[in-house]
């Protein structure tokens, strides 16, 4: 079983996991106009985009080299945060992994980065911030998952096997996504997806940086870290095989499913549900039928209680999950989460979704 001793984040509300929690915590925003790109606004003019960037931290940074300035950002963040040794310390690191998560290598989304660099996610991504680090991992244990919305999970599930193995004793999950470039807006206004005068269901780009820190909880207690949380079950769809795009009515079937398969079989659930909505209606929808598949006997739906993290950071893509862990522990650390219970529920754009169930220490 896998302990969470560690956080990192760099967002759009706080330079640091502790100010961005309690950020979300009071429902704090701050959404900026985009300085370059315009769309529609329904009176024959145009206005500008309304995101949630990192101002004062990653402007002037697009595109990978985004990704790679908040990965940086929420590393050192975890390494403040947790009081982690320092990067010289080979018995540490050296039994530490690395799973680097991105953005799905979408050709509608990055048609011209794919087209002038097919390796861009291990050339100008990978490479520039493990480079940076300077970390000495664990040999072969350094992970690039470009699997967007649902690349923690598969994440989380490499790291149990790789912990349950004793091949390493704790691996940095260490994610960043951007929504904020040229291509990427492009793309969401191409579909109708942003959120304007002409599109009021749609989503707000964001970005950001975030880092957990898992290890096995024999270590974590060896070293007497401070444990915030523990994985206790972790379940993916299967990848989306058909040409056409998955219905909402299909995600949200392969939602319930997945949520069934890590809850436990004796009661229902009663805790925090956190979900990466972002003001698409194909999500809502997704997420509305898959109520219809969880009855009370799975959830206790009246005393869950539902948040959703784009409400104050806008779309934040790979680094959605991570960042909601975060808030989930934080939640268990502060004593805002009596039940000792919380869900991470992520959809991806290709159809997959994917379960995650924490529990208190």
């Amino acid at each position: 079983m896998l302990t969470v001793t560690g956080l990192g984040m760099m967002t759009a509300v706080g330079y640091g996991a502790v100010g961005t929690v309690a950020a979300l915590r009071a429902d704090l925003s701050r959404p900026h106009p985009h300085p370059r790109f315009r769309m529609v606004d329904g009176e024959g003019g145009e206005a500008a985009v309304v995101g949630h960037p990192v101002t004062g931290f990653a402007e002037g940074f697009t595109g990978p080299g985004a990704w790679v300035r908040l990965a940086l950002g929420a590393f050192a963040d975890l390494m403040h945060g947790a009081e982690l040794p320092p990067v010289t310390d080979e018995n540490f690191w050296g039994r530490t992994g690395l799973a680097l998560l991105g953005p799905a290598a979408d050709a509608e989304r990055f048609p011209e980065l794919l087209d002038e660099a097919p390796d861009a996610w291990e050339r100008l991504y990978a490479r520039p911030v493990v480079n940076a680090l300077r970390v000495p991992w664990a040999p072969g244990h350094v992970r690039l998952l470009g699997l967007g919305h649902c690349a923690l999970a598969e994440a989380l599930q490499r790291a149990g096997e790789d912990v349950a193995t004793r091949r390493v004793d704790r691996v940095v999950l260490l994610a960043a996504d951007s929504y904020l470039d040229a291509e990427s807006l492009a793309w969401l206004c191409g579909q109708g997806r942003l959120k304007g005068a002409l599109g009021p269901m749609g989503t707000m780009p964001g970005e950001a940086g975030a880092a957990v820190l898992v290890e096995s909880d024999t270590m974590a207690r060896a070293r007497r870290a401070a444990r915030g949380g523990r994985v206790l079950a972790v379940a993916m769809s299967e990848a989306w095989e058909k040409e056409e795009p998955a219905a909402p009515e299909e995600v949200g079937r392969a939602l319930a499913e997945v949520v069934r398969r890590v809850l436990p079989e004796r009661r229902p659930f009663v805790g925090n549900v956190l979900l990466d909505l972002n003001g698409e209606a194909w999500r809502a929808q997704a997420w509305g039928h898959a109520q219809m598949y969880l009855t009370r006997e799975h959830l206790d739906f009246e005393r869950c209680r539902i948040t959703v993290p784009a409400e104050s950071l806008g779309e934040t893509g790979a680094a959605s999950g991570p960042l909601a862990v975060g808030v989930a522990v934080g939640s268990f650390v502060w004593g805002h989460n009596p039940e000792g219970q919380a869900l991470v529920l992520s959809l991806s754009e290709s159809g997959r979704v994917a379960a995650i169930r924490l529990g208190s220490e």
